[in-house]
């Protein structure tokens, strides 16, 4: 995929740890990369969650995922998911998929006002993370992406007012049980 100087990102590392791609920045999980767009404008979130063998799609706040879909082969099983190494690899696979998603699947004219959080496999490479950036930010015009890991399933007793729970998550890559134990906040 050619892309001129202007549409370029480049991911480096800043002497905080924070990774700056194209003057948005990260910091770990759970990572806000944002554009220079005001948030009182903001409508509720887009979620994208990565699984091995399907993609959940929806808005924030819904009962379920408005969409589920297969991943596209590239994106697939753990063992594939590394077979694209370089950014210009991800960002022709990423971009066609994103653009996809919110258009024809969301049908949405713009994600000017959607920020997206990206629930993402546990062992993507940056590489990943900086083309979903560069898709998200630059190429789609959302003003943030939030990247929480597959792990941030443990919230779910949280954000159904339970104080506790067992949380499930059977994949086709992988599975994982974790138990949350605390107090509810309600």
């Amino acid at each position: 995929m050619a892309t001129s100087s202007s549409s370029r990102v480049s991911a480096s590392r800043t002497a905080a740890g924070r990774r700056a791609i194209g003057g948005h920045s990260t910091s770990g999980a759970g990572a806000t990369a944002t554009s220079s767009y005001s948030s009182a404008t903001l409508l509720a979130p887009i979620v994208i969650e990565f699984g091995s063998s399907y993609l959940r799609i929806g808005i924030s706040g819904e009962a379920a995922p408005r969409h589920i879909v297969s991943t596209p082969a590239p994106l697939g099983a753990l063992p594939q998911i590394t077979a694209l190494k370089n950014e210009a690899e991800w960002d022709g696979c990423l971009y066609p998929l994103l653009s996809h998603i919110s258009t024809n699947l969301l049908l949405l004219k713009s994600l000017k006002s959607r920020p997206v959080i990206v629930v993402e496999p546990f062992v993507s490479p940056i590489s990943f993370q900086n083309a979903i950036c560069r898709s998200l930010l630059v190429w789609l015009g959302a003003p943030s992406v939030t990247f929480v890991p597959g792990a941030a399933a443990v919230a779910l007793p949280y954000g159904l007012g339970l104080g506790h729970g067992i949380v499930v998550d059977v994949g086709r890559a992988e599975g994982r049980v974790t138990v949350v134990a605390g107090e509810s906040g309600r």
